[in-house]
């Protein structure tokens, strides 16, 4: 392969991920809680875009900041995640949401204290992000190495 030939294969390879990340960032307007209720028995998040409820969490306590026993995250129409609860109101809400465009958003609302939830480091997300490292730093140094000319190559 010719030095032009690999530099064009270089830019290729750096901007086509940047092309495609740019091109899915604006398909959606971005993940904001727009407004919140709270009634006996559920807690109502509704954002600006639509959310993903296998992958959020909301952790619901009591004025006293006692955790109070919560049902699974579930979606309805309109941008609105549901959460069963098990009492009549006055709930401190901590929330981390993952939109359907993988974007975050995440806070606390209410008055009281609410203990606060980590995420740890998905293991298979760690793998395969090492992996594309090993893989980027191969196809990288084949790209830049200059091929070996022997004599048959001069003639």
């Amino acid at each position: 392969m010719s030095a032009r030939g690999r530099r064009l294969t270089a830019v290729l390879v750096v901007l086509a991920p940047l092309v495609l990340w740019l091109a899915s960032t604006h398909r959606q307007a971005p993940l904001n809680l727009v407004t919140w209720t709270e009634g006996p028995g559920e807690v109502r998040l509704t954002f600006s875009a639509d959310a993903d409820p296998a992958l959020s969490h909301v952790a619901v306590a009591a004025a006293d900041g006692r955790q109070i026993e919560a049902g699974p995250v579930g979606a309805e129409p309109g941008h609105v995640l549901r959460v069963p609860v098990l009492g009549d109101g006055g709930y401190t809400v901590a929330y981390h949401v993952v939109g359907a465009a993988g974007d975050e958003v995440s806070g606390v609302l209410g008055t009281g204290e609410i203990a606060a939830h980590e995420h740890g480091i998905d293991p298979l997300s760690a793998v395969f992000l090492v992996l594309d490292l090993i893989a980027v730093l191969t196809v990288g140094t084949l790209l830049l190495r200059r091929p070996v000319r022997t004599v048959d190559d001069r003639t």
